[in-house]
């Protein structure tokens, strides 16, 4: 991981970095990942075959945490992100580990947290797990890419997509 994370480093120290995104490298732990990231807000950790999130750094400015893919499961990691990051406004758990409720209980402490993306955890396939989770979680706006009525959330990429798609259509109009 050190390696990974001085290559997106570049030449910017790591307080200098707004997001950090280390996809698909074999990653069991966290290494190299430090308090000294302290202005990341992005942190994304895909498909890195990630068991434990043991070494964490503090990183109370992270707003959108992303750790989908991985081998995570169980309330201790869970508790390391809420520990680790307060602030957290989006968390993405997709395809993960995750099994019951009390996995993910303790993310009622994060105040911010406005979406959660549990898709394709084992724990969804639990009868009325969205009423359950939604119940749990009351300030929750979003879970897995659908709002409390059940409607469909476009995210920020597929809005720019659709965007650029309007424009082109309306290029071709004229």
């Amino acid at each position: 991981m050190d390696k990974v994370i001085a290559q997106a480093l570049g030449e910017k120290k790591p307080g200098e970095l707004k997001d950090l995104h280390i996809e698909a490298t074999q990653l069991p732990k966290i290494e190299g990942l430090t308090e000294d990231f302290n202005t990341l807000e992005e942190l994304e950790i895909l498909n890195c075959g990630l068991k434990t999130l043991d070494g964490f750094p503090s990183l109370p400015s992270v707003k959108c945490l992303l750790l989908g893919d991985n081998l995570l499961k169980g309330k201790e990691e869970t508790e390391t992100i809420v520990a680790k990051c307060p602030n957290v406004e989006i968390l993405s758990l997709v395809g993960n580990r995750f099994e019951s409720l009390d996995d993910i209980e303790p993310l009622g402490a994060l105040e911010s947290l406005t979406s959660l993306d549990l898709f394709n955890c084992p724990l969804t396939q639990q009868s009325d797990y969205r009423d359950k989770v939604i119940a749990m979680l009351p300030k929750l706006g979003v879970l897995d890419g659908y709002d409390r009525d059940g409607k469909e959330v476009a995210d920020e990429e597929e809005e720019e997509e659709e965007e650029v798609e309007e424009e082109d259509d309306s290029d071709e109009e004229v």
